[in-house]
């Protein structure tokens, strides 16, 4: 665990000091009541483990049916007169009250009740609801006033701290900053630990304050709460609570998985619509009700931040859009106006171009946190180049010499990806220094991405000239590959597998592209060796092959490549593999 503190940004003023510091104390709970000068001749008769209880409010009822005119937050006064003349609620009123949420319940003993019935305080002491009693002399009026007085000017404070912290988080918006700055303020204000998470649960903004723990770490390392955390969370039912409510949610701590402080998470929530989550981390105690204030304001702030900065990508979409088109369908004579196009989105394109897409599966609203990643990685790289989003994925059009120069630069861009958590993979066109040519680039592009997501699943970058003779494969005619007796013999092997539920198309062609290293084959189809062998030697006899023949093997290899690709034109599969992703929201 580690210590943080925030550098300078904004020094809190008095005012909202001296409201957060007194927001320490504000919470009423029933050990505070009982410290109170007018109890103390009080005596707390069971239920000590519940003296933190908040106290929301005081209520004197005396009716049997008390239960029905109680509320949560509640501290009952009772002469107990209901409950002398109906004894067998006495049975059930403890459990009700806790139920329901009730703070505590004080009974004035001497006249109707002279001591308390024995099975209340042992249901009580179970259940953590405390019993007060106070002498028959002591009148109500009294003791509830105080209470009352009390809660109303705590509510009083908290409204107070509710304006500046109104003030203070609609500054944010009014300067036009960001969720970066959001983050700070909101530490600051709770001096807790801030977390910004898009629906996908992937780290968008963040900033640190006092102590983090173990999961804490992880997150910003991974640039997302991890698989594990979040399946905690959802036994938890934490995540169906906020879809149910749509406030805030404490989370327990959970030291088995890294959890140690106990955390508040918020959904960020527009028009109806899920934009993400804000979450504290709880490194010290935190009254209800200015967390939760504090929270809640945040959260809107997020929303606004976030639906702004998505109309600002909408309308550059729409820019970045319609020159990308007309780049798409250059004819001869528009260069001129491409270029000026160009230029005003920082492209110069003069220069040697690329196009490269980047493929995601994550939710369509992480795809503006993607751009914002690649377009700072571009800068970072010191690399000129238009980042949009086309067709559900990401183009990047980037000046570059050649085809090596832009493979390096891919693996970079996906090595910044994969870093902040994200599973993409990025195809690339040939480079060419012709504007008319760029829409052929995009065309390698797009073909590259359709073979990778077809055959070449664990290609994170591929570029169109290392295609080979995939790309041939993929314009051949249906007629001509059946004319192939190896492709024939490919079909005869699914066939087999389809009538007979037997994987051995897949093992052949894992064999093959591992170079017939059956030791690694055997691995990666997590299989033994001699699994291995028994479904390669049925291939080779229901193929008629050798596959000792380097001639077979060449052949065979090809007509796997070919049956899968054209087989696989009917079943688009993804890029990449559903468990790599991310998970969503439940619904």
């Amino acid at each position: 665990m580690t210590d943080f503190r925030l550098g300078k940004g904004d020094i809190l003023n008095s005012e909202l000091q001296h409201y957060r510091l007194s927001s320490m104390t504000l919470m009423l709970t029933v050990a505070k009541v009982l410290k109170l000068k007018e109890f103390k001749r009080a005596t707390l008769v069971a239920g000590e483990n519940g003296i933190d209880r908040e106290v929301r409010w005081a209520h004197i009822v005396d009716m049997p049916d008390m239960v029905d005119w109680s509320r949560p937050g509640e501290l009952l006064f009772t002469t107990a007169f209901g409950l002398s003349v109906k004894k067998e609620a006495q049975e059930t009123l403890i459990p009700d009250l806790d139920e329901i949420g009730v703070a505590g319940i004080v009974v004035s003993v001497g006249r109707y009740f002279h001591t308390i019935p024995v099975h209340m305080i042992t249901q009580a002491n179970e259940m953590s609801f405390p019993i007060i009693t106070l002498p028959w002399d002591i009148p109500f009026y009294d003791v509830t006033r105080v209470i009352t007085e009390r809660v109303i000017n705590d509510r009083y404070a908290v409204l107070q701290e509710s304006l500046v912290v109104h003030n203070r988080l609609m500054e944010i918006v009014l300067r036009g900053t960001g969720l970066d700055a959001l983050s700070e303020t909101l530490a600051e204000l709770v001096q807790c630990s801030v977390s910004i998470e898009d629906t996908s649960f992937h780290l968008i903004s963040y900033a640190n304050w006092g102590k983090i723990d173990e999961a804490r770490w992880e997150s910003i390392i991974h640039g997302q709460t991890l698989p594990i955390h979040r399946e905690e969370l959802n036994k938890l039912g934490i995540f169906d609570a906020l879809h149910r409510k749509g406030r805030p949610v404490r989370v327990p701590p959970l030291p088995q998985i890294g959890l140690r402080y106990e955390r508040v998470v918020a959904p960020i929530v527009a028009a109806g619509e899920l934009l993400g989550y804000i979450w504290l981390i709880l490194h010290h105690s935190l009254s209800d009700e200015f967390g939760m204030v504090a929270l809640e304001r945040a959260a809107t702030v997020a929303a606004i931040i976030l639906m702004r900065e998505r109309a600002v990508y909408e309308a550059q979409q729409r820019l970045k859009g319609g020159f990308f088109e007309r780049l798409l369908n250059a004819r001869i004579g528009e260069e001129g106006n491409l270029r000026e196009e160009a230029r005003k989105l920082g492209l110069v394109l003069n220069d040697w171009q690329q196009v490269m897409i980047v493929h995601s599966n994550a939710p369509e609203a992480s795809l503006l946190v993607l751009q914002k990643i690649l377009q700072q990685a571009l800068m970072n790289f010191s690399r000129s180049g238009v980042v949009l989003e086309w067709d559900k994925n990401i183009i990047l059009l980037v000046a570059v010499q050649n085809t090596p120069e832009g493979t390096a630069l891919a693996h970079k861009l996906w090595q910044t990806l994969n870093k902040e958590g994200y599973r993409t993979c990025i195809s690339l066109g040939n480079v060419y220094s012709d504007i008319r040519m760029l829409s052929k680039s995009y065309q390698e592009a797009e073909e590259t991405l359709t073979l990778a997501s077809n055959l070449l699943h664990r290609i994170p970058v591929l570029a169109f000239d290392d295609l080979g003779t995939l790309h041939w494969l993929q314009h051949l005619p249906p007629e001509a590959l059946g004319e192939n007796k190896y492709y024939r013999s490919v079909e005869k092997l699914a066939e087999y597998d389809s009538n007979h539920e037997t994987e051995i198309i897949d093992t052949l062609t894992v064999y093959l592209d591992v170079g017939t290293n059956a030791l690694q084959a055997a691995k990666r189809l997590n299989i033994h060796r001699n699994t291995l062998r028994q479904r390669l030697d049925r291939a080779s006899e229901l193929m008629e092959i050798d596959l000792h023949s380097p001639r077979d093997l060449f052949e065979i290899h090809i007509a796997l490549k070919a049956f899968a690709l054209h087989t696989s034109k009917e079943h688009k599969g993804s890029v990449l593999p559903n468990e790599s992703l991310p998970a969503s929201l439940p619904k």
